[in-house]
């Protein structure tokens, strides 16, 4: 026999849990959480685009001083640009979730007593 339940998060997205897999059941009632999904959590989407961009910057640095080393200098204009470009994307994108109003900070547990 199997049985389940679908939790429903603050994001919107759902959680469903199944005692057994591939089986066709009639879910539990609904339950809610107030929490979100990894999906929609701000903060992990701002440290993963912060880690790519320092990574793309430490490399674009690297290519400046070694063409600047080698004196080839129309090649370190191209990597300042490029590094501009990469700063202004990274701003754009940070800027999509930063601006993202979550209520779920304080995550509410079911049955868990009121402090």
């Amino acid at each position: 026999m199997c049985s389940g339940a679908i939790t429903m998060l603050a994001c919107g997205h759902t959680l469903t849990h199944q005692s057994t897999t591939h089986c066709n059941i009639q879910h539990e009632p609904i339950s809610a959480l107030q929490d979100c999904c990894s999906e929609c959590y701000p903060p992990i989407h701002i440290r993963e685009i912060n880690q790519k961009y320092d990574s793309l910057r430490e490399d674009t640095m690297r290519g400046i001083r070694q063409a600047t080393s080698e004196q080839r200098f129309q090649d370190v204009g191209v990597l300042k640009k490029e590094s501009r470009f990469n700063e202004a994307e990274r701003a754009k994108k940070l800027g999509r979730w930063k601006n993202v109003k979550y209520r779920w900070e304080e995550v509410v547990w079911p049955g868990k007593e009121e402090e």
